[in-house]
Parts: C-alpha cells; sequence; structure tokens
C-alpha cells in the first residue's frame, strides 16, 4: 500500500473518531488542531491543508452536536475555541449555558460567567467597530 493510501485512511480513521468521542474531547482537538494549522504555516502545504480539514471535521461535528453540552467542563471547553463555531452555535451554547448554570458547582459557574462576559465584550466592541451602534 502506497504512504498516501496509509495516510487517507488514517485521516478517515481519525474522522470518524472525533465524530464518536465525547464534546469535551472534540473541543480540545479543535484546540490542538487549530495549534498546528498556526505552528504548520511554514511547513509543507499538504500537512497544513490536512490539518485544516481535520479541523474543519472536529468544528462541524462540534456545530452539531451543541445539545450534547450539558455539564460544566464542557461548556468551559466549548468556551474556549468558540471563536471557531458559527454564530447560530455559538448563540444556541450561550443559552444553553445560562439555562444548565444550576447543575454547575461554584468553580465552573465562575468560569463559564467569565467567558460569557468575555464573549459579550468582544460582541459589544465589534458592534461598536462596525457603527451599528453609538452611545
Amino acid at each position: 500500500m502506497p504512504t498516501s493510501e496509509i495516510f487517507i485512511i488514517l485521516q478517515e480513521e481519525l474522522k470518524w473518531a472525533l465524530r464518536r468521542c465525547p464534546v469535551r474531547h472534540l473541543a480540545r482537538a479543535v484546540e490542538l488542531f487549530s495549534g498546528m494549522v498556526k505552528a504548520n504555516k511554514s511547513a509543507h502545504e499538504s500537512t497544513v491543508e490536512e490539518s485544516k480539514t481535520i479541523l474543519t471535521s472536529a468544528v462541524e461535528s462540534l456545530q452539531r452536536r451543541w445539545v450534547e453540552v450539558s455539564i460544566g467542563s464542557d461548556f468551559i471547553s466549548v468556551f474556549k475555541i468558540i471563536g471557531f463555531l458559527n454564530d447560530e452555535t455559538k448563540s444556541k451554547i450561550e443559552d444553553r449555558a445560562v439555562e444548565m448554570v444550576q447543575g454547575f458547582n461554584a468553580a465552573e459557574m465562575r468560569k463559564v460567567g467569565r467567558y460569557l462576559n468575555i464573549i459579550n465584550l468582544v460582541y459589544f466592541d465589534v458592534l461598536m467597530k462596525t457603527k451599528k451602534y453609538s452611545c
């Protein structure tokens, strides 16, 4: 078997593994592969493209599985990489975090609150820069 065929098989196995893994591991994979894409910009173009393909697959899987995010540690993992998600999924996850906050422990509440505050500050900053809203 040529090396490229083996690589394609391994890549497909990795994509299927990402689809089956828990949401917090999926969020960690997004974080890992995004770091690989940034670090490999000077590497071979095929390596960067393969990392981007896996990153895209992981993000798409996470966007389909947002409803599985239900415990504080999952929300914290997802909020770390929320910039990769589309606006609709971001909104759904933020709303779900507010609904589920009663089940979080104190540390999780604090971390989730901090991430929600950061997200809202970023949204406010973007709105002010677009000058759609002015004070």
